[in-house]
């Protein structure tokens, strides 16, 4: 699993069945190297290290990212995002989409 993703990149469809951008014009993006991944938050560009050492479940390492401010919305997916991340979610490739699923939530990106 961790070879399909890795130099993979995405953009967000829905956070939480909920269809992105709302109003925004810029993507929510997740793209993964060798051993880091990154994008843009809402808000914020972020980064930090990742791994998949049970298979299915991506972990991932300390975030980093800049501290701009944002409106409502990107606060709101900002933090569903870093929600989602923290808690090591199952990653799935149902129709060609990436889905990251935690207890804080559900993520689904489309390839960038």
């Amino acid at each position: 699993m961790e070879g399909a993703i890795r130099g993979t990149q995405w953009k967000l469809a829905t956070a939480d069945g909920r269809k992105w951008p709302v109003g925004h014009e810029r993507d929510v993006t997740l793209e993964f190297g060798a051993r880091r991944l990154g994008g843009w938050n809402g808000c914020n560009s972020y980064g930090a290290d990742w791994r998949m050492p049970e298979g299915r479940r991506l972990e991932v390492g300390p975030v980093q990212a800049t501290s701009m401010g944002c409106s409502d919305e990107g606060a709101w997916v900002q933090q569903l995002l870093w929600e989602v991340l923290r808690a090591s979610p199952m990653v799935t490739f149902p129709d060609k989409e990436l889905r990251l699923k935690a207890p804080a939530g559900v993520l689904v990106f489309s390839k960038a």
